[in-house]
Parts: structure tokens; sequence; C-alpha cells
């Protein structure tokens, strides 16, 4: 494995700044941007505000592996039914990359979206595919790889589980549209690391390396949950090429960030021994 990053997500209770000084404190050469207010939302980015930012990073000496777009709360649903918010998610995703490629970040995290639940899974996975064809035409003029996490029940109807998204990725045919793993909803659906690197191999380019609760809750730092954590980094150790970022969503990591990442750092740090 290349690494560990790190997701500022945890943090939107301070400042980036806070954010990107903590890594330094913490030893993390890299880190996985979430962009929405209040650090960066890309539909109200003044050039001269990226510029700044980039600024930041780089002084710091800072890696972004992967830009992530705020999506599942913000009205952005690229298989929507509604043609005027398919069109305004798949531009979104368009500023997205632009801002994606001046931050040097080489993957861009898109969510396939979510179809009605009253209307057959067909036509919303369908709308999802036409739309990462378009966004993986407009990722290979930048050569960033959009990648894509399966999502629990709660979040899609269209791609709960690793077949899902091994068909979602073969029917989107572009060499710039990959699949990525969050640990969360791969336990949910019953799933292990094993099968995701059987299954997509050296094209499984980013992993969210999180805990949780067994019940389809929100990621969790290391340790703190119930998933075989020392298992799973035993079998990516093995083959797995990309990074792994921490990404703790549960609101109680808000409060006291670089402490819950220091605790996550420790913790794999004594998986590595």
């Amino acid at each position: 494995m290349r690494g560990i990053s790190v997701m500022n997500y945890n943090y939107q209770r301070y400042s980036l700044t806070y954010f990107l000084d903590s890594m330094v404190r913490l030893g993390v050469e890299a880190v996985e941007l979430w962009a929405a207010e209040p650090h960066l939302y890309v539909e109200d980015l003044p050039a001269a505000e990226l510029a700044r930012i980039r600024r930041e990073i780089t002084a710091r000496a800072l890696k972004i592996v992967c830009f992530t777009p705020e999506q599942c709360v913000y009205p952005v649903n690229i298989a929507a039914q509604e043609k005027r918010l398919r069109d305004r998610s798949i531009a979104y995703f368009k500023k997205s990359l632009a801002v994606a490629a001046e931050l040097e970040a080489p993957l861009m995290l898109v969510v396939p979206g979510s179809g009605f639940y009253d209307e057959p899974k067909e036509e919303g996975f369908k709308r999802s595919v036409e739309s990462l064809q378009l966004l993986g035409e407009e990722a290979a003029t930048y050569g960033i790889h959009l990648v894509m996490e399966t999502r629990s029940k709660f979040g899609t109807n269209l791609v709960n589980t690793i077949s899902d998204l091994k068909r979602l990725v073969e029917e989107v045919a572009s060499p710039f549209v990959d699949p990525m793993l969050d640990t969360v909803p791969m336990y949910t659906a019953g799933e292990d690391v094993q099968n995701w690197l059987d299954t997509f191999g050296p094209r499984l380019r980013h992993i969210h390396f999180c805990d949780g609760d067994g019940k389809g809750g929100s990621n969790m730092g290391i340790g703190d949950g119930v998933f075989p954590m020392q298992d799973y980094w035993t079998k990516l150790s093995r083959s797995y090429e990309g990074y792994l970022t921490l990404e703790l969503v549960v609101n109680r990591y808000y409060l006291e960030p670089e402490q819950e990442i220091r605790r996550c750092l420790k913790r794999l740090k004594a998986m590595s021994i």
C-alpha cells in the first residue's frame, strides 16, 4: 500500500487551515479533500480563493490523493429522474473536475446517485450510466479518474453490492471510471475485502478504511466498531496499491477531530507490527 490519507470531514467545525496544520502535526502527508462549506464549495469558490488554498496545501508539502465534492447532502443526483436536476448535477461535477485538476488530485469521488424507490431500479441505473459516461469523457480531458463506491440501501437503490458496482463500471465502459471500496457498505452487504480484491484487482483505486457498528451506521474510527479491521488490513497489505482514507463521519468526532485521527493512526501502527 502507498499509505494512509485523512479526510477533512470530521474537521468541519474547524477551519481548513486548522485541518492542514493538524495533518502536519500528525505526520500525515496525504489527504482526501471533502469539498463543502465551510472549507471550500466549488459552486462558490473564487479563483483567488482556490489559488490561496493550493498555496496552503503546497506550503505544507501535502498531497491530495482524492477530491470529494459534497454530493450526499446538497441537491446533487446524477441518476435523478428530473432532467433539470440531472443536468445541474453533471455541470456540478464538471466544475468539480476543473477544481480537482487545479489541486492536482488524481482521483475524484462520485456517487452513482439514486432513482425514485417507487420506479423500476433499471430506469435509475440507466440514467446513472449515461451520466457517468459523460463525466468519464470530461475526466479523460484532465487525466483524472472518477471513483465510485457502493452505498447502503438508505443512500441509494442502485449500487448496494459489489455486483451492482461491477455492472455499473462495465456498462459505463470508460478507462477513467473505476471502483473504490468503502468498508462500511461492504460489511453491511455481507461482503469481505477479499471479494473486492478478487473482483477488481488493480482497478480498485481507492479505499475508505473505516470501522462500523455492523448495523449500517456511519463510518467510525478504527477500533470503535465491530469490524475485523486487522483482517482487512492484512489482506489489503498483500496486494492493494492505493491509499486508505480515514473518513470519520459520526457527529461525536467533530469535537476533537485531531485527537480522533491520532487514535486511529496509533491503532493502525499497532496493526502493522
